[in-house]
């Protein structure tokens, strides 16, 4: 049942990685898209529960869940491995602009911009594998899956 977390920054093409993920025929689920994710006292978390009904689910396969979520730290240990994707500030902006929505303007931009210049060194601190994301999304999901020891579909 092994099972793998992609997360990154908003604008780093989690989102974008899983549905080309669920293309090449991996049981893939979007933290956000999926509404795996729910507020609790202010965090947005992945429950506990979620993670280890998508491992059973999963079975001898390889599955994948792309988000960010609050309470990563408490789920962490649950997934196989973990990637982040990572990205340049420019590339950032560029993507979060396009795209509308949250993080796209003002201090949510600015916030998002902020919170992602430790986020990369954070992950590969606690074992993270990086994946360079500032490339198209075939690339990314095929070094993705070299990064985390999957067999391609």
């Amino acid at each position: 049942m092994p099972l793998y977390l992609v997360n990154g920054s908003p604008g780093a093409g989690k989102s974008t990685a899983c549905a080309e993920l669920n293309r090449r025929g991996f049981i893939a689920y979007d933290t956000d898209l999926d509404q795996l994710s729910a507020w609790s006292d202010g965090v947005l978390r992945l429950p506990p529960s979620t993670v280890r009904r998508i491992a059973a689910e999963v079975g001898d396969g390889a599955g994948f869940i792309c988000g960010s979520t609050g309470n990563e730290g408490e789920v962490w240990d649950l997934f196989t491995a973990v990637a982040f994707l990572t990205v340049g500030a420019d590339t950032l902006r560029r993507r979060l602009i396009q795209r509308g929505g949250f993080g796209s303007a003002g201090a949510e931009l600015e916030g998002v911009l902020g919170r992602h210049t430790g986020a990369e060194s954070a992950n590969a601190r606690f074992g993270a594998h990086l994946v360079d994301a500032d490339r198209p999304v075939e690339e990314v999901v095929d070094d993705l899956l070299t990064a985390l020891g999957v067999a391609r579909n």
